[in-house]
């Protein structure tokens, strides 16, 4: 790599990745995928159903698998960045996430759902990954949308934010809307998951903002980053 690409490479990490916002977004997100798989090995009583007519009307269309495979690549790349405009404003996101996936998981316990999916048939590439996501993900732990729930945190994360460009918060506003869509047209959430997830975004943005109940995870998230020697 020459000497001015490199520069670049740095300017940019310097920019857009605050070294301190990584390691919590890493355990964030390890914890997020603990409880939602935990829960599968022993929720096993009977599940509810609230397919409504309204949810039959929504046709089936596999290619959204990619919208809905790359939001996870979204949610820690827009959790990281948010660090950028602030630790304040990181910590308020990063603890939305964190509560917003614990009262999800506790849904998940006391109120079990499930859905009936679509049988995938056809052969192609799309439907193969399709039927691999099928596969490895149970059609459960359906409300609210964690799926929802975290996309509509990342436009919360950015959409008032001078420190990201008119252009970028608009795509951020349209792709989390098609991650929500996908959540509908591959069957696995119904319409009441979507909104149930959006507004637990938008109560818990408002308390944690509100009340700064933030400062407690900043200062867990600040002495583990010292613990091995982390700076912001």
């Amino acid at each position: 790599m020459s000497q001015n690409r490199q520069n670049t490479l740095i300017s940019f990490i310097k920019k857009w990745i605050p070294i301190g916002a990584v390691l919590p977004v890493g355990i964030v997100f390890t914890y997020q995928c603990f409880g939602y798989f935990t829960t599968q090995l022993f929720v096993h009583q009977n599940r509810l159903d609230f397919t409504t007519k309204l949810d039959e009307l929504v046709p089936f269309i596999p290619s959204f698998v990619y919208i809905y495979l790359f939001s996870y690549v979204f949610w820690i790349v827009t959790e990281i960045i948010s660090g950028t405009v602030s630790k304040e404003h990181f910590y308020s996101v990063l603890t939305v996430s964190i509560l917003g996936n614990l009262i999800c998981t506790i849904f998940f316990i006391v109120m079990p759902t499930t859905i009936t999916r679509p049988e995938v048939t056809g052969n192609s590439f799309t439907e193969q990954i399709l039927r691999f996501v099928y596969a490895k993900d149970d059609p459960v732990n359906l409300f609210p949308s964690i799926h929802c729930f975290v996309s509509w945190l990342c436009y919360k994360a950015v959409w008032k934010q001078d420190r990201f460009s008119k252009g970028y918060r608009i795509f951020t506003l349209i792709f989390v809307l098609l991650i929500c869509i996908s959540t509908q047209v591959l069957k696995q959430h119904y319409i009441l998951d979507v909104f149930a997830g959006i507004a637990l975004a938008e109560l818990l943005w408002y308390l944690v903002r509100r009340f700064k109940i933030y400062r407690p995870v900043m200062y867990l998230f600040e002495k583990i980053n010292r613990l091995v020697r982390i700076q912001w």
